[in-house]
């Protein structure tokens, strides 16, 4: 019996070639740090509950133009004054999990008027 032993780049490579993404590459995700919008107290207490046996560290901040966004794994918008904020550092977002929006989706999800 022969042992089919692939590294993981590979092994993304042979997944993007099947579903049409022939440069697929692997990503490594560390699940350190993720920050969240703050919203309100009774949220972000029942969000963290069901993360309080992991090492997986959550932030809860209102979103600003000072916030270092490269220190996290993961950024979570829920306003849509957030979306732009992180549009307008879309550089510094990591977006492999959660790609954030053009600016024009999000005006035209803001746009009450469609």
């Amino acid at each position: 019996m022969a042992s089919d032993e692939r590294s993981c780049n590979e092994i993304a490579a042979i997944l993007g070639a099947a579903i049409g993404k022939p440069d697929l590459k692997w990503s490594e995700f560390s699940m350190h740090a993720i920050l969240l919008s703050d919203k309100d107290l009774w949220r972000n207490y029942k969000t963290s509950e069901n993360f309080s046996k992991s090492a997986i560290k959550l932030d809860f901040k209102r979103f600003n133009t000072t916030i270092n966004f490269k220190e996290y794994d993961v950024v979570v918008p829920i306003t849509i004054d957030d979306l732009l904020i992180c549009s307008s550092n879309r550089e510094s977002i990591k977006q492999d999990l959660i790609p954030i929006p053009s600016l024009k989706a999000i005006t035209t999800c803001h746009n009450k008027d469609l």
